[in-house]
């Protein structure tokens, strides 16, 4: 964890060592609100292309927004 003055940020592993489970789950908890209108990620159902999709939108979004709480360790 890193003291910042807004608060604490919790680093994570990083997403690119996730499996897909692992990162849907991340995505779930951390990001629910950046799930585009599903409820979750569910990468059983879902193909590859869509769950890699999710995956650049999280760098994305990572890069865009400094309010998440949390970063990712060698991302």
């Amino acid at each position: 964890m890193t003291n910042m003055m807004e608060g604490t940020i919790v680093v994570v592993p990083s997403a690119g060592n996730m499996d897909d489970e692992t990162f849907a789950k991340h995505m779930n908890l951390r990001h629910f609100e950046s799930l585009g209108g599903l409820s979750r990620l569910e990468p059983r159902v879902m193909s590859a292309y869509v769950m890699l999709c999710y995956r650049k939108f999280h760098r994305q979004l990572h890069l865009l927004r400094t309010d998440l709480g949390h970063e990712h360790a060698d991302d």
